[in-house]
């Protein structure tokens, strides 16, 4: 009798390509440049990706995610538009916290996915996928036109975004600042200050499920400088060949594999699966590498690889049932488990090996 089967689809998507902020510091870090949401992006660095990702996990890696969409809703009426276009309830989020949300469609699918955050007190931040910056813009415009009392903004060319994750990154971000203070501790705490002659918003948030993380917003103008003073303070710069590996082994959705579309252009309910002769659908997957470990948490000499994946699977299934992956018409043996990564001792990320080995 054959183990439940998981169908692993191969979505290739295609990118426009722009001018990005600070190509010419990207060339001299050995970037490899790939179209991506629109923007022209580094896929990795000289490094690689896999140098890439252990940087990450083991001292801090630094992101340009300026591509990301950049939302303002602001007025007197906003906090309204919030709730009807959210899954969250936007009225508990306090001033100076941040929040992860959906989009949802009116069907139950996903328009996109986003961080919402507060750093004043009548206006939000939406931070949305690239890809999906000209779709969201035009959803939130639709809903305004039943509140003349709120407004959406683009901000997205006037700003620029950096994301800063890893056990070193407060340390490296601290050195940074001339005024103000870092964000209280606890995830999605918000504050404002100064740092590399730049008037920054800085989050406790990102996307890579770093324990410890950052994410600067500035203006466009001045976006460069606390990139090449935190990469001159040791932060590690990363593309977006680690930041995916990073999302993947942290078990986080992926617009477009897990929310949005399936292969076949069917919109996926959100974190559900339609029932069928599979068991689920593998959203995304590869082989990763992890540093051995042992005590507390003390990193030893060289690295492993991997193979992990995220799934919508039929909830029918449980923890440490083995299923079948067809991947490209091909079967390979898996394990069902709760997760790949989870906290370690000070601040750390730690990778979770099933079985253990």
């Amino acid at each position: 009798m054959h183990a439940p089967t998981v169908y692993f689809p191969l979505i290739v998507t295609e990118a426009l390509m722009i001018e990005p902020v600070e190509s010419k510091s990207k060339e001299t870090l050995g970037a490899a440049m790939v179209g991506f949401g629109g923007w022209e992006m580094p896929l990795h660095y000289r490094e690689g990706i896999l140098r890439e990702h252990l940087a990450t996990r083991c001292a801090a890696g630094l992101f340009d995610v300026s591509h990301m969409g950049r939302l303002a809703i602001r007025g007197g009426e906003a906090l309204r538009i919030l709730q009807l276009a959210l899954s969250n309830d936007a009225s508990v989020l306090p001033l100076r916290k941040a929040q992860y949300t959906l989009i949802p469609t009116p069907d139950g699918g996903a328009l996109d996915d986003a961080f919402l955050y507060r750093f004043e007190e009548s206006e939000y931040i939406q931070v949305v996928n690239a890809s999906n910056r000209e779709l969201d813009l035009e959803h939130f415009r639709e809903l305004l036109k039943g509140f003349p009392g709120a407004e959406c903004l683009d901000l997205t060319e006037q700003t620029g975004m950096v994301s800063l994750q890893g056990p070193r990154a407060q340390v490296i971000l601290q050195a940074l600042l001339e005024g103000g203070a870092l964000p209280e501790p606890g995830r999605g705490s918000l504050a404002r200050a100064r740092g590399a002659a730049s008037e920054l918003r800085i989050a406790r948030t990102g996307y890579t499920g770093e324990p410890i993380g950052f994410e600067l917003f500035s203006d466009a103008a001045g976006a460069g400088r606390p990139w090449d003073l935190l990469l001159e303070r040791g932060a590690a710069p990363t593309g977006l060949g680690a930041r995916d590996s990073l999302r993947l082994e942290a078990g986080l959705p992926l617009y477009g594999h897990g929310l949005g579309a399936d292969p076949s252009g069917a919109q996926i309910p959100i974190f559900a699966c339609p029932q069928g002769r599979l068991v689920g659908w593998v959203t995304s997957g590869t082989s990763l590498p992890y540093w051995r470990q042992e005590g507390q948490g003390e990193v030893e000499p060289g690295h492993g690889m991997r193979p992990i994946a995220l799934a919508l699977l039929d909830s029918r299934l449980g923890e440490g049932q083995e299923v079948e992956m067809e991947i490209r018409g091909r079967r390979a043996e898996a394990l069902i488990v709760p997760r790949h990564l989870s906290p370690g001792p000070r601040g750390t990320a730690r990778a979770l090996l099933h079985p253990p080995s």
